[in-house]
C-alpha cells in the first residue's frame, strides 16, 4: 500500500531485487539533496555499492536507478523501456520499473519539476522497503496546489525540534506547505512590531532551510490585528521590517492573520479619520488597504514571490456581509484568503459551502480545516483521532 494513493498504478510482469550493487544515473534536474535521499534509501535497503553512471548500458544485468526532471535525454530513454511518458502537471511524477532479466532492471524516477522528482523519491522510499520492487508504472500529481498544515493554535507552541520533525513528516506525505503561526509567539502577535532575538531568528532560519530541503514552503504568519493602526505608515513599515528580517534568513512566503480580533472599534484615532466610524465594512476597507500595500511591497522585493495569504476577521462562515463585500471589492485579487468553513470547527464542509465562500470572498479560498484541533474547551485532554470522512467527490475542484 502506498500513501498517499497515486493517481494511477499499473503492475507489469516481473520484479526487481535491489541486491548489493546498483548503478545510479543522475539526469537533468536531480538536485544534490534529492540524490542524497535516494542514496540514503538504497543504503537502508541493504545496497552496499552505488556507482554513478552516465547512461544505461546496452545489456542491463544489474539494477539501475535513473532520476531527473523533464522528458528528455536519459530520462526519456529510460521511460521508453516501459512505454511510459512523464506526468506533465505541476509537482507530477512518473515511476517506471522494468525487469530486464539476468538480475537486471531499470527504475526510473521522473519528475515534471524538482518538486515532482522529490515526490517520486518519497514514493520510491515506500517501494524500497519490500524485498523486491514489482515492475510497475505509477503516474501521480496533486489534486490541490497548496497542501499542508498550520501551527495556528493557542497554548504552548511547538519546540523547534517538534517543528523540524513535522517538516520531515510533511515531506513523506507529499505536503508542500507549513504555516508558522503559533498564537502564543509574542513576536508574531502581542509584540509584532519588535524584532526577534537573534537566537530565535537563527532558529527560524534553520527551520526554513529544513523546509526547503523537504520541498515544503515555509510560510511566516504575523497577527498584528489586536493593536495595528491600519492607516499609519509607521505600522506598515513595521510589517515590512519584520518580513525583511525573515527574508534575510531564507523565508520567502508571508501571511497576515486578522482573525480573533474585534472590528467594531479602531485601535487609533487615525483610522477613524481615514475610514470613518468603526464597523464591519470600514474594517474590510482598512484591512484591504494595509494588505494591498504589503502585497505590493512583497512583489517589489521579489517579482516571483508567492502571493500574500490572509485570514479575515470573518473566517468562520460564507454568509454575505458588509465586511466580505468590502474585501471582495477592495482586496488585491492576488491575495489568498483562508477560511475555516461554516464554523470555527465545522462538522463538515460541503461543495455548496465552498462555492458560497468563493462567491462571498470573490475568489477561491484556502481551507484551514480545524477538524483535528484540540485547543478548545470540549477537547481538553483529548487527542482527536477519528477518521476524516466528510470530504465529498468534486470538493477539490471548488
Amino acid at each position: 500500500m502506498l500513501f498517499p494513493t497515486p493517481v494511477s498504478l499499473t503492475l507489469q510482469q516481473g520484479a526487481i531485487t535491489l541486491g548489493k550493487s546498483i548503478g545510479l544515473i543522475e539526469g537533468p534536474g536531480s538536485d544534490r539533496e534529492t540524490v542524497a535521499l535516494v542514496r540514503q534509501i538504497l543504503t537502508a535497503a541493504g545496497v552496499e555499492t552505488i556507482t554513478t553512471e552516465r547512461r544505461l548500458p546496452t545489456v542491463i544485468e544489474r539494477p539501475y536507478i535513473v532520476l531527473g526532471t523533464g522528458n528528455v535525454g536519459v530520462i526519456q530513454s529510460a521511460l521508453s523501456l516501459a512505454g511510459a511518458s512523464i506526468d506533465d502537471r505541476p509537482e507530477g511524477y512518473t515511476i517506471a520499473s522494468t525487469a530486464t532479466g539476468r538480475g537486471g532492471g531499470v527504475i526510473t524516477l521522473a519528475g515534471h519539476d524538482a518538486d515532482g522528482l522529490f515526490h517520486a523519491v518519497q514514493t520510491f522510499r515506500q517501494l524500497a522497503t519490500r524485498p523486491a520492487i514489482p515492475a510497475l508504472l505509477i503516474q501521480d500529481h496533486p489534486a490541490m496546489p497548496i497542501r499542508g498544515t498550520i501551527e495556528g493554535f493557542y497554548g504552548a507552541p511547538w519546540s523547534m525540534a517538534d517543528r523540524t520533525k513535522h517538516l520531515d513528516f510533511l515531506a513523506t506525505v507529499k505536503a508542500n506547505t507549513y504555516v508558522y503561526s503559533p498564537k502564543d509567539d509574542p513576536y508574531a502577535r502581542d509584540r509584532w512590531r519588535d524584532a526577534y532575538p537573534a537566537a530565535t531568528l537563527a532558529a527560524l532560519g534553520q527551520l526554513a532551510a529544513t523546509a526547503r530541503r523537504n520541498h515544503v514552503d515555509f510560510v511566516y504568519a504575523i497577527s498584528p490585528g489586536p493593536t495595528v493602526c491600519f492607516a499609519d505608515p509607521v505600522d506598515a513599515s513595521a510589517l515590512e521590517r519584520k518580513f525583511d528580517a525573515l527574508r534575510g534568513i531564507g523565508v520567502t512566503s508571508f501571511y497576515v492573520a486578522l482573525d480573533d480580533i474585534e472590528y467594531t472599534k479602531w485601535n487609533c484615532d487615525k483610522d477613524k479619520s481615514v475610514f470613518g466610524p468603526s464597523g464591519a465594512k470600514a474594517a474590510g476597507v482598512a484591512q484591504a488597504r494595509l494588505l494591498n500595500g504589503v502585497q505590493t511591497y512583497l512583489t517589489r522585493k521579489d517579482p516571483a514571490a508567492r502571493p500574500l495569504i490572509m485570514v479575515p476577521t470573518e473566517y468562520y462562515d460564507a454568509k454575505e456581509s458588509p465586511y466580505k463585500a468590502a474585501l471582495r471589492e477592495y482586496l488585491d485579487p492576488r491575495i489568498v484568503v483562508q477560511w475555516t468553513g461554516t464554523d470555527v470547527v465545522p462538522p463538515a464542509i460541503s461543495i455548496p459551502d465552498a462555492k458560497a465562500a468563493t462567491k462571498a470572498f470573490g475568489r477561491k479560498t484556502l481551507l484551514w480545516d480545524n477538524y483535528p484541533v484540540n485547543d478548545y474547551a470540549q477537547t481538553t485532554g483529548r487527542l482527536l483521532l477519528a477518521p476524516y470522512a466528510a470530504e465529498r467527490p468534486g470538493y477539490r475542484a471548488n
